[in-house]
């Protein structure tokens, strides 16, 4: 005598969501600390958020002559596009900050 396990697509829609009640979860607790500490413990942010204030935001007008963006296609330019084109809604340290949440959630 077998029994079926499962019970067919009503099942399998439990299944899915409560796989993506999971996901969902999961996705929320890895994105919430970026937006509830006042510091993100990343040893050099510091210096990537002061190049993007400096770069975007007219911070400090007169470090432009001391750095300069020397633009060019390299994989680890993701932050500074997305800071490029969120910027102009909200702060940079915010633009930084849902960089990272965008890139933990996906």
């Amino acid at each position: 005598m077998h029994k079926t396990i499962g019970g067919g697509t009503g099942t399998m829609r439990q299944l899915l969501g409560s796989t993506r009640i999971l996901y969902g979860s999961a996705a929320i607790l890895l994105v919430v600390p970026f937006f509830i500490f006042r510091d993100i413990p990343l040893y050099d942010l510091p210096t990537h958020i002061a190049h993007l204030e400096i770069m975007f935001a007219g911070g400090a007008p007169d470090a432009t002559r001391h750095c300069t963006a020397e633009w060019r296609l390299i994989p680890n330019l993701a932050a500074e596009a997305w800071v490029f084109v969120v910027h102009q809604f909200v702060p940079v340290v915010l633009a930084v900050r849902l960089f990272f949440a965008v890139t933990v959630a996906q």
